[in-house]
C-alpha cells in the first residue's frame, strides 16, 4: 500500500475550517451494541484503507534500529479496539520481535469491547486514563514508541499540543500520529463508504473529517510540540496522513 511523503511548504488556511462536534461513540451512555458496530467499522477502515499500515510502515522503516531490542514497548493513545497494535504485534512477531502495547482509552465501554476483541493476547494491556494527564501517569521515556491513531481530531488545538508534547516526553525512540486529512475530497470519499451504515457511524465519520487536520496544521503542531524533524506521509486515497518523528540517541 502506497504512502506518499509530503513536506508542507506553508501553513495556508484550509478552505474548510476545523470544526469540533461531539461524537456519539464518545458519550458515556453510548449504546454498547451500536458502539461495537462502530468499532468494527473502524477496524475495517484501518485494515483495508491504510490505518494499520500507517503504523506498520514506520515500524518497517525503523526495523534496523529496533531489531536489537527484541522487545519493543508502545503506548497507543486512544486505542479504540486496539486493532492497530494487535496487527502491529503480529507483524513484529513475524520479524522475531515482541511488541508490548499499553492501550490507553478513557471510554469504559470501549475498553471492555477492546478486551473482548484482543482476547488473551499477553502483549496488550489496557489502561483507562485521560490522555491529557499522561505526564502524571508515566515517567519520562517510559516507552520505545508512542502511537496516536484517529484520536487527536477529538481535541482542540490547545489539547492536541498538550498530548503531542507529553507523547514526545514519554518516548525513547519514535512517535507516530495517525489521523484524518480535513478536505472536501476526504469527505466526499467517506460518504461513499457510509452508505447503509447506522447513524452512529455516519455521524461520527462525518464530524471526524470536519475535525481533522491539513498537513500544514499537523506540521505546525508537531513542531510546536518539540518533535524533531517530523516527516509526513499522505495515505492511500489521500484521506489519511501520518506524522512521524525519530528520537535520536
Amino acid at each position: 500500500m502506497l504512502w506518499i511523503f509530503v513536506r508542507p511548504r506553508t501553513a495556508t488556511l484550509s478552505a474548510m475550517p476545523r470544526v469540533l462536534v461531539g461524537e456519539l461513540m464518545d458519550r458515556p451512555d453510548a449504546d454498547p451494541k451500536q458502539l461495537a458496530h462502530a468499532l468494527a467499522y473502524i477496524r475495517f477502515v484501518n485494515r483495508r484503507l491504510g490505518g494499520t499500515e500507517g503504523l506498520v510502515r514506520h515500524l518497517r522503516d525503523w526495523l534496523p534500529a529496533l531489531s536489537s531490542k527484541k522487545t519493543i514497548t508502545m503506548l497507543d493513545i486512544g486505542t479504540g479496539s486496539a486493532d492497530i497494535p494487535l496487527a502491529a504485534g503480529a507483524w513484529a512477531k513475524a520479524k522475531g520481535l515482541t511488541l508490548r502495547t499499553t492501550g490507553l482509552d478513557f471510554h469504559e465501554t470501549t475498553l471492555n469491547l477492546a478486551r473482548a476483541h484482543v482476547g488473551t493476547n499477553p502483549d496488550i494491556t489496557f489502561l483507562r486514563a485521560d490522555a491529557l494527564q499522561l505526564g502524571a501517569i508515566f515517567p519520562p521515556r517510559s516507552f520505545d514508541i508512542v502511537h496516536m491513531g484517529m484520536f487527536l481530531h477529538h481535541l482542540t488545538d490547545h489539547d492536541c499540543l498538550k498530548v503531542l508534547r507529553q507523547a514526545h516526553r514519554l518516548t525513547r525512540f519514535g512517535l507516530v500520529w495517525n489521523d484524518l486529512i480535513r478536505s472536501r475530497a476526504s469527505k466526499a470519499f467517506l460518504q461513499l463508504l457510509l452508505v447503509g451504515q447506522p447513524l452512529m457511524v455516519r455521524h461520527d465519520a462525518s464530524v471526524s473529517i470536519d475535525a481533522g487536520f491539513t498537513l500544514p496544521e499537523s506540521f505546525l503542531l508537531a513542531r510546536a510540540a518539540g518533535w524533531p524533524a517530523p516527516r509526513f506521509r499522505r495515505g492511500p486515497l489521500h484521506y489519511r496522513f501520518t506524522v512521524s518523528s525519530r528520537i535520536e540517541p
